[in-house]
């Protein structure tokens, strides 16, 4: 699960730190036949306008909305409960693929 748009735990680019997991799982001893990054913000089909009404690129809205779906939580524990229901969301996109 790529949550880097509300998690930036690894400096530099997500995309070169996602390429190198991939690398580390797909050449590992127990290698899977595949290998899913899924970005957290998946969970929205389709995003066209931004909240300042500009035209903007798709993931970066996406990333906008979720940053700001969490920012509106007060509490932590709804915000960890909220995150979990996001990534559950995400997951369940993947499978049903």
């Amino acid at each position: 699960m790529d949550e880097s748009c509300v998690l930036p735990l690894f400096p530099g680019d997500p995309k070169t730190v996602n390429e190198e997991m991939r690398k580390i799982v797909m050449e590992g001893e127990k290698n899977p036949e595949e290998f899913f990054i899924v970005p957290l913000e998946s969970v929205y089909s389709k995003c066209e306008i931004n909240y300042s009404g500009n035209n903007v690129d798709d993931n970066n809205c996406k990333r906008e909305r979720i940053q700001n779906l969490l920012q509106s939580v007060s509490d932590i524990t709804g915000k960890e409960d909220l995150l979990q229901h996001i990534r559950m969301q995400a997951l369940q996109q993947v499978y049903f693929m």
